[in-house]
């Protein structure tokens, strides 16, 4: 799957199971196969959805899911990027990582329909994914992972953290925690009630979590 000449990876295969799609490109087969190799033969993935995916909307930089929409920002594949990026260790690279970390957090704070705690999918509704479905500027619990993962260094791909470059101290991570349970004492209580229930998952409200940024 890994196109040397253009320097990224493919989503797959055609109906027949053999014929590699070299038409459908998106950003998550590129970061995500980063995360889940840890090879730097494979960087080029990375650089080619920062350049190829670039996107500057608004107040907002970041990436498009895909070449053919890249009139918003799609804010989930931007902090994949960005967790990937801080991975490689090279100084570029975590520049640009920080770039897009600080963007993600203007967009939790400043974008439509932001609450200040989670974070939206996209700058925009209706930004496409170039195969019939669109993303939206709504509240994301996947956005909001990714976001926290990246902000904290942490590649979920892999059985080890990522290098301790990038990894935040223990203590930090512990007083990162009580920070969070001090500006929401209920936080387990919410859970608690929120866990799956007679078969029906239940949500946990995204008000339920603090402002990561404030607290990282």
């Amino acid at each position: 799957m890994w196109d040397r000449r253009q320097g990224h990876f493919a989503i797959g295969t055609l109906n027949d199971g053999q014929t590699t799609n070299r038409t459908e490109l998106a950003e998550d087969i590129n970061s995500w196969s980063y995360l889940a190799l840890e090879d730097p033969a494979y960087q080029a993935a990375l650089h080619w959805d920062a350049r190829a995916l670039a996107v500057t909307a608004g107040r907002f930089a970041g990436v498009s899911y895909c070449p053919r929409d890249r009139t918003g920002v799609w804010f989930e594949g931007t902090a994949h990027l960005a967790d990937a990026l801080k991975l490689t260790g090279r100084p570029p690279d975590r520049k640009l990582a920080a770039g897009y970390l600080s963007d993600i957090r203007q967009a939790q704070r400043r974008g439509p329909n932001g609450d200040g705690y989670g974070i939206i999918a996209a700058s925009r509704d209706g930004l496409s994914d170039c195969e019939g479905d669109q993303f939206f500027a709504s509240l994301h619990t996947g956005t909001t992972a990714w976001y926290i993962l990246a902000a904290t260094g942490i590649d979920p791909f892999s059985l080890f953290a990522l290098p301790r470059l990038s990894r935040p101290a223990p203590d930090r991570l512990a007083a990162s925690w009580q920070a969070a349970m001090a500006a929401s004492p209920r936080l387990p209580e919410r859970a608690a009630r929120s866990w799956p229930q007679s078969g029906k998952d239940r949500l946990i409200p995204l008000t339920a979590y603090p402002r990561w940024s404030d607290t990282l």
